[in-house]
């Protein structure tokens, strides 16, 4: 007796969906070996930002949240303050800490992220905390 193999509608949907799961699969695969980033960083490019120098990365690695370095040079002009806060994970995949910069006339806060060599870095404050009341 001759047996003949019948598809069934649900075993063809089953391969078909097999086939898009394995697709998908493989293209996430590949879009991970593309990216070759050296920084550590999950976001492209680059720009580390603006080094501190070796005295400022030393107190960024060692400091606890509330101490203070009084800097004679830094990236915010001389004389100042810093006050870093608790290290944190940031987007990019790297270790950041939020600064308090005071000194020449005022109060500013800062970010400071850990690059692959080692040493901190300034960068741009993506968000900032708008003023109570503040309509913008």
């Amino acid at each position: 007796m001759l047996k003949v193999l019948v598809n069934s509608p649900s075993s063809a949907i089953m391969r078909l969906l097999a086939l898009v799961l394995v697709t998908a699969l493989s293209g996430c695969a590949q879009m991970n070996t593309q990216h070759n980033n050296a920084s550590g960083s999950v976001i492209a490019g680059d720009d580390q930002g603006t080094p501190v120098g070796v005295s400022l990365s030393s107190f960024l690695n060692e400091s606890n949240r509330g101490e203070a370095v009084q800097l004679a040079k830094s990236p915010w002009g001389p004389g100042v303050n810093v006050y870093p806060g608790q290290p944190y994970f940031a987007a990019s995949g790297r270790v950041c800490r939020e600064l308090t910069i005071q000194g020449n006339g005022g109060e500013r806060a800062a970010i400071a992220c850990k690059m692959v060599d080692g040493q901190w870095a300034t960068r741009r404050q993506v968000t900032s905390a708008q003023p109570q009341g503040s309509r913008f």
